[in-house]
Order: C-alpha cells, then sequence, then structure tokens
C-alpha cells in the first residue's frame, strides 16, 4: 500500500549532525527529502547522483506530504486514523519552524 510506502520515509527519531563518522541531521517528524548533485559522467552519472545525495531537512516535503495525505482521507480513498500519533508529531515539527522573530500571533514560517 502506498501509505506504508510513505511512512516509511517519515524520520522516528531526530540525529544530530556529526563529521565523523558523516551523519546530517534529521528532525523527527519530516519526511525525507535530498538534495541530488548534478554530475555529468557518462556511463556513471546515473549511479553517481544516486549515490550522492545529500539530506535535507526542512518543512517543505513534510508540508507537501501532509496535505496530500489529508486530501486522500478527504476523498475516502485512506484511513489516516492509525498514524494519529505520527502526524500529530509531524504537524508539531512543521510548528518548530515557525519564524521566531515574527509575534506569535504571525503565521509566518521559514523553511530550514
Amino acid at each position: 500500500m502506498l501509505l506504508l510506502e510513505i511512512q516509511k520515509q517519515r524520520v522516528s527519531k531526530d540525529t544530530e549532525f556529526r563529521m565523523f563518522p558523516p551523519q546530517f541531521a534529521e528532525m523527527k517528524g519530516l519526511y525525507k527529502s535530498s538534495i541530488h548533485l548534478n554530475i555529468v559522467d557518462g556511463a556513471r552519472a546515473d549511479e553517481l547522483r544516486r549515490d550522492l545525495a545529500i539530506p535535507d531537512s526542512n518543512m517543505f516535503v513534510t508540508s507537501f506530504v501532509l496535505t496530500a495525505l489529508f486530501e486522500a482521507q478527504q476523498l475516502g480513498t485512506v484511513d489516516l486514523t492509525p498514524y494519529h500519533d505520527q502526524i500529530a508529531e509531524s504537524l508539531a515539527t512543521v510548528a518548530s519552524f515557525r519564524d521566531k522573530n515574527a509575534e506569535a500571533s504571525v503565521p509566518s514560517y521559514v523553511f530550514w
């Protein structure tokens, strides 16, 4: 089922950035996305592009995925009830991107 595949892409725990061994930071509740380098190397270009992906932790992909899931539920194609806790966690993570330089009543969000 597609919903299960989507849920596999959700980060389940916070990880800190570290130089060695290399590990990128990830925020619990976000859905994974990556930046892929544009490598032009003939036959190996696709393989290198796939292997040299850098995780991109931002609210954009998670907002997009959640919007699609909510719309699918409204259409009756999925039941998100079993995923209530995970969705609440993802929404809380998205809310953490609120622009803290703006007043709390201003719905301004930053990308990263």
